[in-house]
């Protein structure tokens, strides 16, 4: 699943599902509408916030999850992502749950998978600079618990856009549903291309937003040392300059946070910020998600 190619009835059909899931969670009525199914979380990438999330939505369901450790599996020996998946399904996973630090990577096996007769589901959770598709989502409906609506609204992206999967899917998401998306950062973090407004000058770039999504530097992907020094950005496009926030924007960041880069402890801290919101978010967004990919009721929208 992608955020690409995706029109704005199917971004709302798991948007609402999604609302309906955090009410459940509230009232304590999750229905465990994927017991017994197994969930293989495959991820071949470091992380925090997206892993737990999706195991958390999973359990809620009532799913079992397979954990998968990439550097106690097989893939350390020399075999090949094709044979462990086909192996992990062989083994009773129905749907992969899968991040991995090569753009396209779901999409290729997949392929293969398809190809050899095994396929199942694969959720991408996360592929090198391409796209980050639950991200994205959870982020337009934390903007909706927020605002009601992101139609009509503006939201402003800011830091290392060339590098960053989430803006890319964020963008598209946003746009596909009616908001107005800007592109904020230095000209070695953006370019011209994308279909929005590109701004170098951060306080032009962020002025009346509704909405204000900061990125961190993405130097795991330069394969060299990050290529703006931390201080100079602080000192420019960081939450805590004065005059960059607009006066009733919401905060957003997808994590992790680099504190005292990106955002400093006083806006993190700050009523406006819905970082930790974003992350509770996730759980009832992917619960939709792993939804969406194993149950055949939900149709095609």
């Amino acid at each position: 699943m992608g955020i690409e190619g995706l029109n704005a009835p199917s971004l709302r059909l798991i948007l609402d599902r999604a609302h309906a899931h955090a009410d459940d969670i509230q009232t304590g009525s999750v229905e465990p509408t994927l017991a017994g199914r197994f969930i293989c979380s495959l991820f071949l990438e470091d992380s925090t916030r997206t892993r737990l999330s999706f195991e958390t939505a999973a359990r809620r369901l009532g799913a079992e999850i397979i954990r998968f450790d990439a550097s106690t599996s097989s893939l350390s020996k020399g075999e090949s992502l094709l044979d462990t998946a086909q192996t992990l399904i062989a083994g009773g996973a129905e749907c992969l749950v899968m991040r991995h630090a090569s753009s396209g990577a779901p999409a290729h096996l997949n392929a293969g998978l398809v190809r050899t007769g095994h396929a199942v589901p694969i959720v991408n959770a996360g592929d090198g600079m391409h796209e980050h598709p639950t991200q994205a989502l959870l982020d337009v409906y934390t903007l909706e618990r927020r605002l009601g609506t992101v139609e009509g609204k503006t939201v402003a992206i800011i830091g290392d856009i060339n590098r960053s999967r989430v803006a890319r899917s964020l963008t598209i998401a946003l746009g596909t549903l009616g908001a107005h998306v800007r592109h904020v950062g230095p000209r070695a973090f953006v370019r011209e291309g994308l279909g929005v407004p590109v701004f170098n000058d951060p306080i032009e770039g962020t002025r009346g937003a509704d909405a204000v999504c900061f990125l961190r530097i993405q130097t795991e992907r330069t394969g060299r040392a990050a290529y703006l020094p931390n201080t100079a950005f602080r000192a420019l496009y960081s939450g805590s300059r004065e005059g960059l926030i607009p006066e009733n924007a919401i905060i957003m960041h997808p994590g992790p946070v680099n504190r005292g880069v990106e955002l400093d402890a006083k806006t993190l801290e700050d009523p406006r910020c819905v970082v930790l919101d974003q992350v509770a978010n996730g759980v009832p967004v992917r619960m939709a998600v792993l939804e969406r990919a194993l149950l055949d009721e939900w149709g095609e929208a």
